[in-house]
């Protein structure tokens, strides 16, 4: 097989996994709406690229102002900081699309619910590692060192556990000053 030959099969690959949208839908799309209801989704102004990649292929052109428009509208609704807190909580990734509307509470609530989620992923982690070395303990024949290390190492993941727990009830009492 010539290079040609491989670079055209991933070629198709590639484009058989984005081919999601259809002649009919870059026919029956209201521009508008797509763009706000993308921009509520989350997703930045550039999406519509994946829209004009596809209709393309069918000689249907984005209508580029109408998109616009909507996805500004729907920034209006998706850049308040109640929304950067609650999506940041739920360790949706940081945004950066409501930078050029100047809603720098989305950024800073965004930062505070960020930290939610690393306290969430600590606990987490710490408890997976505790459940496995409690498993460990009990369920294999040990060396007395063994499993003298292995209780060490559960007490400190478990001050660490309490640790965390204690800053995240911390963290979940000063949400409701927000």
């Amino acid at each position: 097989m010539t290079r040609k030959n491989i670079y055209l099969l991933l070629l198709s690959f590639l484009y058989v996994g984005c081919a999601t949208i259809s002649k009919e839908d870059c026919q029956r799309y209201n521009w508008e709406e797509l763009g706000e209801s993308d921009a509520l989704s989350g997703r930045q102004k550039s999406y519509v690229g994946q829209y004009a990649g596809a209709c393309s292929e069918f000689n249907i052109s984005v209508n580029y102002e109408a998109y616009d428009n909507g996805h500004n509208r729907g920034l209006k609704s998706f850049c308040t900081r109640r929304n950067g807190l609650n999506r940041s909580l739920k360790c949706h990734s940081l945004s950066n699309m409501c930078r050029d509307q100047g809603h720098e509470e989305f950024y800073s609530l965004q930062k505070v619910g960020a930290r939610g989620c690393i306290l969430d992923s600590k606990i987490n982690i710490v408890k997976i590692k505790l459940e496995r070395l409690k498993s460990k303990k009990w369920s294999e024949k040990l060396f007395s060192d063994e499993y003298f290390q292995i209780t060490d190492e559960i007490n400190i993941l478990e001050s660490e556990l309490r640790i965390a727990l204690k800053e995240k009830e911390i963290f979940e009492a000063d949400l409701p000053k927000l």
